[in-house]
């Protein structure tokens, strides 16, 4: 008797081995002696904070990223028929019409919306303007507007009027405008009145800003028409 439980016994464990040497044999391929492969750990996705850097980056990658203006040194340089107008160290200079103190500035990103009429200093010739029955909207900082006009708004408050003298470098440069109407080293000067600000301004750092001192060209002379006569730019 207790030789046949000894043999029972000796036949469990042979079917036990091989029933585990058949689930080794059906890992592998048929006919192939490789070893199982591991499957890849799951990579993990970009983090909230990841994504949110990269969407500011795509976004200051599209604007001029500047400081507000009032960080440029400013004197007052006053024109021949009596005309006060700030003037700042990168060549802006700015001359008050309606001051106001509604609100914010608009800060780099957000969106502004306005009146203007553009002239060329010294003629008056107008190159391009909207009323109040057709504004203008851009995002402040936006490439596709000159550089100057975004700096001169960025310490205007809704309501306020003012004319913006544009200093070719911070205008269309040496090549001109695309279209042809404004030629290369001209000085733009913008009247434009201030009607709503929206959206959220993006916060820069240190590390956003270009790296160079603030300093201009000497002081433009082309502000006005011979002495004793008004600005051929006024409305």
């Amino acid at each position: 008797m207790m030789r046949k439980i000894y043999v029972w016994m000796l036949a469990g464990v042979a079917a036990a081995l091989l029933a585990g040497c058949k689930r080794q044999g059906a890992a592998a391929a048929p006919g192939s002696n490789a070893p199982t492969i591991a499957r890849a750990p799951r990579l993990a996705g970009p983090t909230s904070q990841a994504m949110e850097k990269e969407k500011r980056e795509t976004l200051l990658a599209n604007l001029y990223v500047f400081e507000p203006l009032d960080i440029y040194v400013s004197t007052v340089q006053t024109t021949p028929d009596g005309e006060s107008w700030s003037r700042f160290s990168n060549g802006l200079m700015i001359h008050e019409l309606r001051p106001s103190r509604e609100g914010l500035p608009p800060g780099l990103g957000q969106r502004v919306t306005l009146t203007y009429i553009g002239t060329f200093p010294g003629s008056g010739k107008i190159f391009d303007q909207r009323d109040a029955a057709n504004p203008f909207s851009f995002i402040m900082g936006s490439k596709d507007i000159v550089e100057g006009l975004s700096l001169g708004l960025s310490n205007m408050h809704v309501g306020a009027k003012r004319r913006i003298f544009v200093p070719p470098d911070l205008a269309y440069g040496e090549k001109g405008n695309p279209s042809g109407n404004i030629p290369g080293d001209q000085a733009l000067i913008f009247e434009v009145e201030l009607l709503s600000i929206s959206g959220t301004a993006i916060e820069i750092t240190a590390e956003d800003l270009p790296k160079f001192e603030p300093a201009g060209p000497p002081a433009p002379t082309d502000l006005t028409t011979p002495a004793g006569t008004a600005p051929a730019s006024r409305p």
